[in-house]
């Protein structure tokens, strides 16, 4: 069977099509090959991808539970080859994409997509020049005919909970401001184990190419060789900043396989106000929680000189308005004492998180580079806080943030532990030149 459609529009359907006596054929002829690809489809769809912009991007997962990465390509729709009807039988298929006057470009990567009477994808293909297995350019000409062999694959859609795997192909929908939502793209993985992101236009136009390359919708947009703050393009509930919970998915972009969730611990005394709170550690692997750590505000205030009592004295100067202060910037650093918890082999202290606006970074020494979690530890470790520039409510003794974190050693599950930011009680410290400045912290 055959079809012959426009750049535009459907210029005709089946053997004839609708070109009239005396028209000559123009174009490209693509032709199905289906050995392992569906037999049929319910509608088909021809989209023509710029061969100019073809961003390659790294570091994008591929699943929503796992914190592996992998480089994709994407696909940026340049025009449409408008299709309509069913497909009998996908093998042998021939379609003519005829050029037309209004789109100046004559040169496209094409894609066909083919969709089941439920409207999921059942298959997708290319065309391919050579053995490398990357998609590949076809030019529509004027006044002549050039045919491109298109293999299709057979493909199982999914929902966004699951990964795209072999076989297996995703729709990405929006939302619009006006609460209307349009299919901002579609991802899926080829019989030769790439995953392939072709993204739609998001309006009237059959361009995408003007788009940000922001296929999920969520604002933060990816860019060559880096994902610049979205782990997974794909999903807008992923991105840098965005809320985690413990269910398996690293939502947030940090790569950290833990997350610091609140809990009631179980005989709680005192007469501290948050006696009955507390935190503990989500083993996102697992989505299994560890003991519960009482509130350290708690366990300092019933016991100054508890060894759990873990707390930080920050320097500060006073703050622009009455009855506030400002923390020394740019940074304040610190060597925390784990006093014998990593004598028996070296530790990892990794940063699951700050509390009040604070940031946090760790290093074997003051004199390593900072950064998320540090290794090979064993006494000691440095500590960095930083915040914005600014004020702070509170004064000397106030309590103003914390840093979570995360204690492994070989063999043995996470630990716990917590240190408490705590203004300084001899008021206007060492605040001058450009830091690093110092703080204390105990035990």
């Amino acid at each position: 069977m055959r079809a012959i459609v426009g750049l535009l529009g459907v210029v005709g359907m089946g053997m004839v099509g609708m070109l009239g006596a005396g028209c000559s054929e123009q174009g490209a002829n693509l032709v199905f090959s289906a050995p392992a690809g569906p037999a049929t489809a319910s509608s088909y769809e021809i989209v023509l991808a710029s061969t100019d912009l073809v961003p390659v991007i790294g570091d994008q997962r591929v699943s929503p539970t796992a914190l592996t990465s992998e480089t994709v390509t994407y696909y940026l729709q340049r025009a449409a080859a408008n299709a309509s009807g069913s497909i009998d039988k996908v093998e042998g298929f021939r379609v003519l994409v005829e050029p037309n006057a209004t789109v100046a470009d004559t040169a496209f990567i094409p894609f066909v997509l083919l969709y089941d009477d439920q409207d999921k994808l059942v298959g997708a293909g290319t065309y391919r020049a050579d053995a490398s297995g990357a998609p590949s350019p076809i030019v529509i000409p004027h006044g002549a005919v050039d045919e491109y062999p298109i293999t299709i694959d057979a493909l199982a859609e999914v929902v966004d909970t699951q990964p795209v795997a072999a076989g297996d192909a995703m729709q990405v929908t929006c939302d619009r401001a006006d609460q209307s939502t349009f299919r901002s793209g579609v991802v899926w993985r080829d019989a030769a184990g790439a995953e392939l992101r072709l993204m739609l236009p998001d309006g009237d136009s059959d361009d995408a190419t003007a788009r940000a390359l922001d296929l999920d919708c969520d604002g933060a947009v990816v860019a060559a060789a880096t994902s610049s703050g979205d782990c997974d393009d794909t999903r807008a509930r992923f991105h840098a900043g965005a809320t985690e919970v413990c269910n398996g998915e690293d939502t947030r972009c940090d790569g950290l396989p833990y997350l610091v969730v609140p809990c009631t611990p179980t005989g709680a005394t005192g007469t501290c106000a948050n006696a009955n709170s507390g935190v503990a550690i989500c083993e996102q692997a697992t989505q299994m929680t560890t003991g519960c750590v009482q509130a350290n505000a708690c366990v300092c205030a019933a016991s100054p000189g508890d060894t759990a009592c873990r707390h930080c004295v920050v320097t500060f100067g006073h703050g622009t308005t009455a009855g506030s202060v400002m923390p020394c910037q740019p940074a304040i650093d610190a060597t925390v004492n784990l006093g014998t918890q990593c004598a028996a082999a070296s530790c990892t202290v990794t940063v699951l998180g700050t509390r009040d606006g604070w940031t946090a970074a760790v290093a074997a020494s003051l004199q390593s580079s900072f950064g998320p979690a540090a290794t090979g530890v064993t006494g000691t470790f440095a500590l960095r806080v930083a915040r914005p520039p600014g004020d702070l409510a509170g004064g000397a003794g106030s309590l103003v943030g914390a840093v979570d974190f995360a204690l492994t050693a070989p063999g043995q599950p996470p630990r716990l532990f917590s240190y408490e930011l705590e203004l300084a009680t001899d008021g206007v410290t060492t605040c001058t030149g450009n830091g690093p400045y110092t703080m204390t912290c105990t035990p």
